[in-house]
């Protein structure tokens, strides 16, 4: 369920890239070709920054305290069993 969103803006990045290739090879004239590859790049480079931007400050650290509570429920119920 949490990968959920990840799935998500993963499909969407794939179709604007296959949507952004694909107007790139059916222009005709190359200065523009070239022009619209230079900013599909730039576009790419901020996209690719904001998705690790969200998974480092937010999926990263919950999953990590998830996996702490998770540890210390374990060691808790192990010394309750001995």
């Amino acid at each position: 369920m949490a990968l959920a969103p990840v799935s998500e803006i993963s499909l969407h990045v794939v179709r604007f890239s296959l949507e952004r290739i694909i107007d790139i090879k059916n222009t005709r004239d190359v200065k523009l070709a070239t022009r619209k590859a230079v900013f599909f790049m730039v576009q790419l480079a901020f996209i690719l920054s904001f998705i690790s931007f969200v998974l480092g400050s937010i999926l990263i650290p919950v999953s990590r305290m998830g996996l702490s509570v998770f540890g210390i429920m374990k060691l808790v119920t192990s010394l309750l069993l001995y």
